[in-house]
């Protein structure tokens, strides 16, 4: 699938968060990762900064989806929680 990125931001640690437009019907991403943090918790992130204001003028579906990362628990890959929103 090919991805349009729309904004990237990156800060300290391994949180990251990325807002890609997807192809023509499909829905746009924002993505937020964490570390040591819940899943959730990168989703409400998203919500309370606003990030999907980078989509202005992209009318449709959002996926918010929030990942975390366990630095200690090196068995366990990931958690994640996944959102639809509409514009």
């Amino acid at each position: 699938m090919a991805l349009k990125m729309l904004a990237a931001y990156y800060s300290c640690g391994c949180d990251a968060r990325e807002m890609f437009k997807g192809m023509k019907n499909k829905p746009a991403m924002v993505v937020e990762l964490k570390c040591g943090t819940p899943a959730e918790t990168a989703i409400q992130q998203i919500k309370n900064r606003q990030y999907i204001r980078a989509s202005e003028g992209y009318a449709g579906e959002i996926l918010l989806i929030g990942f975390s990362y366990d630095r200690e628990n090196r068995d366990k890959l990931h958690s994640s929680v996944i959102e639809r929103v509409s514009r």
